[in-house]
């Protein structure tokens, strides 16, 4: 499985090409690449406070003290959930590779 979330404030869109195989103007956003904290950060954040990892929901906190409720901690937010998911599937001989810039 690939997840992207690089938080690039960017909107990715599909591209469209003709019948014939020419560019066209149409597309459709793909997804947006931008996070912010509002009811779904807020639902997440809740969610890692009462989840089984302990260590996750002390630092979560933690993070949330020192950076308040902003774009960032939506991010971190956000990947702590998916990154405790991807763990949770994860074979005991699986592999996570995480690339951040």
């Amino acid at each position: 499985m690939i997840a992207h979330a690089f938080n690039s404030k960017r909107d990715y869109s599909v591209l469209f090409k003709t019948p014939k195989g020419h560019e066209s103007d149409a597309q459709i956003t793909a997804f947006e690449d931008s996070w912010h904290w509002g009811q779904q950060a807020e639902r997440e954040y809740t969610e890692l406070l009462h989840q089984p990892n302990t260590d996750v929901s002390k630092m979560i906190v933690a993070l949330q003290d020192f950076l308040g409720k902003n774009d960032i901690m939506a991010y971190l937010t956000m990947m702590a959930n998916r990154l405790l998911e991807l763990h949770r599937v994860l074979k005991p001989t699986g592999s996570l590779y995480l690339h951040c810039d």
